[in-house]
C-alpha cells in the first residue's frame, strides 16, 4: 500500500493536529497538577497559621494564669510578711503576758 500524494495533503496536518491537541492535552494536565499542587500548599500554610495562633493562644493563657497566681502568692506573701513586721513592732512585757484570764 503507498500513499498517494492527495491522501498525503490530507494526512500530514491532520497529523499535526493531533500533536497539537496532544501536546494541549499535556499541558492541561500539568497545568491541573501545579494548580492541586499550589492549592494544597495553601492549605498546608493556613494550618499551620491555624496551630501557631492556637499555640499562642495557650501560652498567653498559661501566661496570665501564671501570673495570676504569681501576683496571688506575692500578695499572700506580703501580706505575711506585713503581720510578722507588726508583731515584731508591739513591744513584749517581760512578766505580763498576752492573755487575760476572766474565770476568777
Amino acid at each position: 500500500m503507498s500513499w498517494k500524494g492527495v491522501e498525503l495533503q490530507v494526512a500530514l496536518p491532520r497529523v499535526q493536529e493531533q500533536g497539537q491537541l496532544q501536546e494541549q492535552l499535556q499541558q492541561r494536565g500539568q497545568q491541573s497538577q501545579s494548580f492541586k499542587g499550589q492549592v494544597h500548599q495553601e492549605e498546608m500554610e493556613r494550618l499551620r497559621k491555624a496551630v501557631i495562633e492556637a499555640k499562642q493562644k495557650d501560652s498567653a493563657k498559661i501566661n496570665k494564669d501564671s501570673g495570676e497566681q504569681q501576683s496571688h502568692a506575692h500578695e499572700h506573701h506580703q501580706k505575711n510578711h506585713k503581720r510578722d513586721e507588726d508583731e515584731m513592732l508591739v513591744p513584749t512585757h517581760p512578766y505580763l503576758g498576752k492573755r487575760i484570764d476572766y474565770s476568777s
